[in-house]
């Protein structure tokens, strides 16, 4: 397993349990492999970036912070954006399926990202 995805399931899994949700992160890496920014979901925060892709794509309940919005949100130059790896870990502490759904897809697909490496 490639070790940055090793760092996200690392991180998810220091994460806080909340009551029924699983926790998510997501690792953005330049062309060299260095780390540009690093994210959980939250689900008791929002912003309109989210409330604008959520409405994109007909998923108006799901406007709290995915791991790798926020991942790209908190980027200063997207162009140095190279790869995502997104981990998520289940509530008893299984490696579990991180595909991005399709409210990151579209974010991805926006930050210009091509390569999308997660948990299966």
């Amino acid at each position: 397993m490639n070790k940055i995805l090793e760092k996200a399931i690392s991180f998810a899994r220091s994460l806080d349990k909340e009551h029924g949700k699983h926790r998510v992160c997501a690792i953005i890496t330049d062309k060299k492999g260095r780390i540009i920014s690093v994210a959980a979901n939250s689900y008791t925060k929002s912003s309109p970036v989210m409330h604008r892709y959520a409405q994109s794509v007909g998923l108006d309940d799901k406007i709290y912070w995915h791991a790798e919005c926020k991942a790209i949100h908190q980027i200063a130059n997207i162009k140095r954006a190279h790869k995502i790896y997104v981990a998520r870990v289940t509530r008893k502490g299984a490696i579990g399926t991180a595909a991005p759904c399709p409210i990151c897809a579209a974010a991805i697909k926006d930050a210009g990202i091509k390569v999308i490496e997660h948990t299966v």
